[in-house]
């Protein structure tokens, strides 16, 4: 794999990555390259799923397997009681799901 330099990007909350590789990356990066850049963005949707948009993104196991997404974006389930896991059915609304208070943001002087 390509030497892959990163920065810190702001985005008010979305968690993006732009690569030229193809590995999903969860936090607020940007790859830099001379070469063409895509973005993947992550959506974390208050008390529902993670949502990734991207046109080339793969959702891949610990093994190595890759699940095939029927549909965009990709929704990736957080409440856990999904039953097509990994990806969102809606059972969070149903279930009344509460995710964690909001993530503290760091803050650079």
């Amino acid at each position: 794999m390509d030497r892959i330099n990163w920065k810190s990007t702001n985005h008010d909350g979305d968690l993006s990555a732009a690569t030229t590789a193809r590995p999903v990356v969860f936090g607020n990066f940007v790859h830099e390259s001379a070469c063409e850049v895509r973005v993947i963005t992550v959506r974390l949707r208050k008390n529902g799923p993670y949502v990734i948009e991207g046109d080339e993104v793969q959702v891949i196991d610990w093994n190595g397997v890759e699940y095939q997404a029927t549909r965009k974006p990709i929704a990736l389930c957080r409440c856990g009681a999904s039953t097509t896991k990994p990806f969102c059915d809606g059972t969070h609304s149903k279930i009344g799901f509460a995710a964690a208070e909001e993530a503290v943001r760091n803050e650079t002087s």
